[in-house]
């Protein structure tokens, strides 16, 4: 489940865009006053039951949840979103660079 929220204020135009990317990252180049360099991920464990989530998962079962904030490369955030991920089927990996 993915979830993406853009603030007002990172819109180029407030008029609804007629092509909308699958990719936050190639929705904001096109449509926000700044396109996304980075983000900053919040790796938060979870229980179905404790923690609301749009998964369909028997109560008690773990999960995955990711918060996201996206920057622009000024270092000002442009998004924000929430995705969760059932781990029995995607495994999350962290890909370091120099």
């Amino acid at each position: 489940v993915i979830i993406d929220w853009i603030p007002r204020d990172s819109f180029v135009s407030p008029e609804t865009p007629g092509h909308i990317p699958a990719s936050l990252f190639a929705f904001s180049e096109a449509h926000c006053r700044a396109a996304i360099n980075q983000a900053v991920v919040e790796i938060v464990p979870r229980v179905k039951g404790s923690h609301g989530t749009k998964l369909e998962l028997p109560k008690g079962t773990p999960f995955i949840r990711l918060n996201e904030t996206h920057y622009a490369s000024n270092g000002m955030p442009v998004a924000y979103s929430v995705i969760e991920v059932d781990d029995r089927f995607i495994r999350l990996e962290v890909v370091r660079a120099r």
